[in-house]
Order: C-alpha cells, then structure tokens, then sequence
C-alpha cells in the first residue's frame, strides 16, 4: 500500500500570517458574513466556513482578521478565540496545510467517482484518494467533526467506502484546530448519517489520519498527530 504522508517536525511553522487584526464579533447575519467591532468601527467580514460554529462566533467573541485579498468583502475571518486560544475557521487555508504533509507527486482536486475530492496520487493501477476535513470543534476536550450536518461529507465517504470495497485505496485526513484535542471522533449527535459512513468507510478498510495543529497571530503550528476514539 502507497503511504502518501511525511510529516514536519511537531512545533513546525507552515502557515505564516502577515497582516492579521483582532476585533470582535457583533453578529453573523448569514453563514459566511461576520460583522465586527474594532476601535468602535463595524467590518464586514467574509467566513469561510459554512459550520456553526456556535462556540466560536458570538457576540463579544474576540476574532482574528485579515484584509480580503479578493476585495468583494473588505475582510476575512482566519480566527476565533476559545479559552484564550485561538483556533483556526478558515476553510481557505486547509490546502496550503494538507499539502505540507504529503509526498511530492499529488494531484489537487482531483475529480473520481462523480466526485471531486482533494488530493490523489496515481502510483499504480488505481488511485490513492485523499479527502481533508478540518475540525473546530471540541467538547470535554475530545476533537469532533462535523459541527452541521453535511450530506456532501457523507456521500463523499459512501463513494470512498465502494471504492475501498472493490479494492482502492483512500484517506481520510483530519485537521484538528481544535485546542488542546485529546483525541478525534465523529459528531454522532449532530450527523448520525455522516458518523454511521465513516464507521462503514473504517470497517471497510478506509484510511484515517489526524493532525493537530496550533494558531497564533503570527501563523500555524504543527502540534502532532492524535488518535482516533469512537
């Protein structure tokens, strides 16, 4: 079996931010619109994450925010603080994350199955199909995915799980920002469907991998794997 990971050395910098501001929140009209507060002035920020993230943005949480560089929303959410850490909400930055971790070769969004998914690796006569999910949320410290339902994440996981069936070979990657995680399961409250394929995409020979990392004002750490705990 090809393994496509190498991993950095835990305390490694892999994302490095130049032009982060903490302000805070007033609401969330929408799921991807924040508005904030800094220095009594109202910012219109962008949210790249559709979850809810009910623990993260809430009136009065401190946020951390960069200027768009797309310009349609002057500002972008990278960060919410928990317990006086920050953790990572930007969906936009997981690629550039996963990439640090895997073997050179990779081909990114790589459509299969009627699907699109992240990464691949043509090695032989099937593909290695690598999925990412990044993770937000804790509760009593355990990391758990997803924090709304997804029926995309879950049918994406009952493809893996035909595929891993017949014979293929596929990953699914977790990244965990959630702080201080003690170990990664599946949100079986929120998403009994997602929670009963990834059981499924496991018992069938599906691959996991979780990673943690850390998030300053000044970039993103690696921190270590955790394990698994269903």
């Amino acid at each position: 079996m090809y393994w496509p990971f190498r991993d950095p050395d835990p305390g490694s910098l892999l994302y490095q931010f130049n032009d982060t501001f903490v302000a805070k929140v007033v609401e969330r009209p929408n799921r991807f619109i924040v508005i904030t507060r800094r220095d009594g002035e109202l910012l219109r920020c962008h949210l790249h994450d559709p979850g809810r993230l009910k623990e993260l943005i809430y009136p009065g949480n401190r946020i951390l925010l960069r200027r768009s560089a797309t310009g349609k929303v002057p500002y972008r959410v990278i960060a919410a603080e928990r317990n006086g850490i920050w953790v990572l909400i930007d969906a936009g930055i997981h690629p550039f994350l996963a990439r640090s971790f895997l073997k050179d070769g990779f081909i990114a969004e790589y459509s299969f199955l009627g699907k699109r998914f992240d990464f691949a690796y043509l090695t032989g006569e099937t593909p290695v199909i690598i999925e990412v999910k990044g993770c937000s949320l804790s509760i009593d410290g355990i990391a758990t995915f997803p924090d709304a339902p997804t029926a995309r994440g879950t049918d994406q996981l009952r493809r893996l799980t035909g595929y891993v069936k017949e014979g293929g070979t596929a990953f699914i990657f977790v990244l965990v920002f959630a702080p201080e995680p003690k170990c990664f399961t599946t949100n079986r409250v929120t998403d009994a469907a997602f929670d009963s394929a990834f059981r499924e995409f496991l018992n069938s020979g599906g691959l996991f991998k979780a990673s943690a990392f850390l998030t300053y004002d000044s970039g993103i750490r690696y921190s270590g794997d955790i394990e698994l705990c269903l």
